[in-house]
């Protein structure tokens, strides 16, 4: 095969998340040294020094997940028959892998203790993982320019794609903090009662997360159907720029409140001032609604058919 046909993004995708598999049957052979090294958890190690059949079992899921995704990578490059849901699939592995990568850097601010006892390895691995995920999203982003996989009629936008791509991040750190607990509430803003209420096992905060990130994860299926990687959605045009209203509004309008009256969102998204949290949810949301507004424009007429 002419390699020069072929999506490179993909195939360094594949061939890495074939590696990290390979990497994990490593350990399944080299025992509770490997482990601590890939950054498993003292359950696990205990497992394998104790000869009970979770990690192994563990690591066979996870090395079986990684082959998953480079089976998907190598199908979008074209190498093997096309899978089924093939760009829901790289979607989805891309965010998955990003978010995996940035999540570290909003612990080391606001939590760094977390990350001292392992922290060269943490940061290296993180950017892997980031490295790789990039590597997915821009095979997809490639896939654009190759109408002969899809029959369904796209156009490249790289801003409606990143935008969309944050709105999924945004929505699966969402969910995360389902399953996080407490501390990946007050991480992601969440007021103290809410935190509280996850402490005590109510359902609340479990809604909340959940309509929250189906409102992003319906914002970045209008991006997507906006450039043709999913089918056409009701009211394209009008949705696409609601969410980008929204989005900049929410970037502008927060911090300015902030100053005039600290206290008006405490009860809402558990700030009494302007801090570094605020600064950084606010400049995503800009961003982002930017990248909605600038890829709406630039799409505009084709929107229309």
């Amino acid at each position: 095969m002419d390699l020069n046909n072929k999506n490179v993004w993909l195939v360094l995708a594949g061939i890495s998340a074939f590696l990290g598999g390979l990497l994990h049957i490593a350990s399944l052979i080299g025992g509770s040294e490997w482990f601590a090294f890939l950054g498993a958890p003292t359950w696990a190690i205990e497992s394998v020094r104790n000869g009970t059949w979770i990690a192994p079992v563990g690591g066979l899921i996870i090395t079986g997940l990684m082959w998953l995704c480079s089976i998907y990578a190598f199908s979008g490059a074209g190498f093997l028959p096309k899978v089924p849901l093939l760009r829901t699939g790289l979607f989805s592995i891309a965010c998955v892998c990003i978010l995996r990568g940035l999540i570290l850097v909003p612990f080391v601010i606001f939590n760094p203790n977390l990350f001292i006892p392992r922290g060269t390895f943490n940061i290296i691995a993180s950017l892997i993982w980031l490295a790789i995920g990039m590597a997915f999203a821009l095979g997809v982003q490639g896939l654009l320019v190759a109408p002969e996989r899809f029959a369904v009629q796209k156009e490249k936008n790289n801003y409606l794609f990143l935008s969309g791509l944050v709105a999924i991040l945004g929505g699966l750190l969402h969910v995360a903090a389902i399953f996080g607990g407490p501390t990946w509430y007050s991480f992601i803003g969440a007021p103290d009662g809410l935190a509280q209420m996850a402490r005590l096992g109510l359902l609340y905060p479990v809604v909340a997360c959940l309509v929250i990130a189906a409102f992003l994860f319906l914002c970045a299926s209008y991006a997507f159907s906006a450039i043709g990687l999913i089918r056409r959605l009701p009211f394209l045009r009008t949705g696409l720029t609601l969410i980008a209203i929204g989005l900049i509004c929410r970037g502008i309008g927060f911090i300015p409140l902030m100053i005039v009256r600290p206290s008006l969102f405490a009860g809402v998204c558990n700030c009494v001032g302007v801090d570094s949290l605020l600064i950084i949810t606010s400049a995503v949301c800009l961003a982002t609604g930017t990248g909605y507004a600038i890829g709406t424009k630039k799409s505009w007429g084709r929107l229309e058919k």
